[in-house]
């Protein structure tokens, strides 16, 4: 599968999603991995964090066997949580085995968050959308670069769609 994009968020109309969704995996098939992740996100939604780490974690078993494009689409969701280690870790991998290896991240962070591998990933999902909803990036200067102590954000080095505090939501 070619061309796959990440699921649109903010989900304004969550029942509207997950019917999109649903349609989605019907046409695709229940193996391929991108309706599945977008199911998930769907389903967080609609206020259902256990259900949409299930379908998550179900859309990752999925994507071993799927295209690098697929896997990256999961791997995008992870992103915000790496270290530069992990990062290079990830990056060193054969595609073959980066969703495994996302599998293992999650099980190592739901053994140490308490909860179960569904619970922590579906928490995640959640405190994604809640980041895109309230603290999305809007601009990337504060200021003109020429001005003596100009506050710049190089749009370049911008990691993640939304500001400081996102990503600090997202993290804690």
């Amino acid at each position: 599968m070619t061309g796959v994009q990440t699921c649109a968020l903010p989900i304004c109309d969550a029942a509207a999603a997950e019917a999109a969704a649903r349609r989605a995996l019907a046409a695709a098939g229940p193996r391929c991995a991108a309706p599945w992740h977008a199911l998930a996100f769907a389903q967080s939604a609609l206020g259902g964090t256990d259900s949409a780490g299930v379908l998550y974690l179900h859309g990752l078993t999925l994507a071993r066997g799927a295209g690098d494009d697929v896997v990256a689409l999961f791997f995008e969701d992870l992103r915000p949580l790496l270290s530069e280690e992990e990062m290079e870790a990830y990056a060193a991998l054969e595609p073959a085995e980066r969703a495994a290896w996302m599998r293992r991240y999650w099980d190592l962070s739901a053994a140490r968050w308490g909860r179960t591998t569904a619970a922590r990933v579906g928490e995640h999902l959640r405190r994604l959308r809640v980041a895109h909803m309230r603290f999305r990036r809007n601009a990337n200067e504060a200021a003109r670069p020429s001005w003596r102590f100009a506050l710049w954000i190089d749009p370049e080095n911008t990691r993640f769609p939304w500001d400081d505090r996102g990503l600090v939501y997202v993290r804690h």
